[in-house]
């Protein structure tokens, strides 16, 4: 390729960055949602900080990350129905939906399905670590790995996973991200970003709860739990029992689990406990 042709693919590069994050320059913005936003980053209670970024600049997996002896995954369907955002005013009230998030041994799927969003723009749409109340980052399996699929979810309305969510002529969109493993067992929510850069999340939905039996699968990791011989756990302040295979849950309201790690000596970990709720409709 000579110099000018490789300039021509620099500049396309440059142009599809920005066609897809938006422009941070807010003399760009060139409808009044954008230009009604908000350049101040809003903090837990909503209130603005004054301080001007890139929301989706916030990523990572926190404390959430941190390594447990025993690997818990909670196998089941949650779904969460999307709340504005607050701070975010009333210029994106329209955007309703839901969220759908799906747990199995194969992996992750998360289906979002959302209306009243504007039809001349796509929107960002990622799984979150966190409740929607904590302004978690995006969510990533591996929380020193790539900040996009397939170590994220996002939920995109074509087959490729980085995309966003594309309303029809009517506003509505259905976007869909998947993944060959399943989450940490944590708070996790989705959320919209407005169109436009900063890109701050609009609408939230948590996955607080299953509406569906869940499953229980424990496993000893393989770096931090490599001297578990057995694993034992209870349930609901119950006896403690060795572990022998995926355990269903099925009666709705809370649940309290324990774990903890056996080695040969018979030297327990310390007790890792996990709650999780099954809506009565499930």
């Amino acid at each position: 390729m000579n110099r000018t042709g490789r300039l021509t693919a620099a500049t396309l590069g440059v142009a599809l960055v920005l066609s897809a994050c938006g422009s941070d320059d807010p003399e760009s913005a060139s409808t009044p949602a954008a230009q009604d936003t908000a350049t101040a980053a809003p903090t837990e209670d909503g209130a603005d900080t004054g301080e001007e970024e890139d929301a989706h600049a916030n990523h990572g997996g926190g404390d959430s990350a941190d390594p447990t002896p025993v690997t818990v995954s909670l196998l089941g369907t949650s779904t969460g129905h999307f709340e504005p955002v607050e701070g975010r005013g009333d210029m994106f009230a329209s955007i309703e939906g839901t969220a759908v998030l799906e747990k199995s041994e194969t992996g992750t799927t998360m289906t979002v399905n959302a209306s009243g969003l504007d039809p001349q723009f796509t929107y960002p749409s990622h799984m979150h670590d966190g409740a929607c109340s904590t302004f978690g980052g995006h969510y990533q399996q591996d929380p020193s790995g790539p900040m996009s699929p397939p170590n994220e979810i996002w939920g995109s309305s074509s087959a490729d996973p980085s995309g966003d969510l594309e309303p029809n002529s009517q506003g509505m969109a259905v976007g869909q991200g998947s993944a060959d493993w399943v989450p940490r067992t944590q708070d996790l929510a989705v959320q919209i970003h407005e169109p436009e850069m900063p890109g701050f999340p609009v609408v939230c939905a948590d996955f607080s709860a299953y509406d569906s039996p869940v499953t229980i699968v424990l496993e000893a990791d393989a770096t931090h739990g490599a001297d578990i011989e057995t694993i034992e756990y209870s349930l609901n302040d119950g006896e403690m029992l060795t572990y022998e295979g995926p355990v269903e849950v099925a009666e709705a309201g809370d649940h309290v689990l324990v774990v903890q790690g056996v080695d040969a000596n018979g030297t327990a970990t310390d007790p890792q406990e996990f709650t999780f709720v099954i809506d009565d409709a499930a």
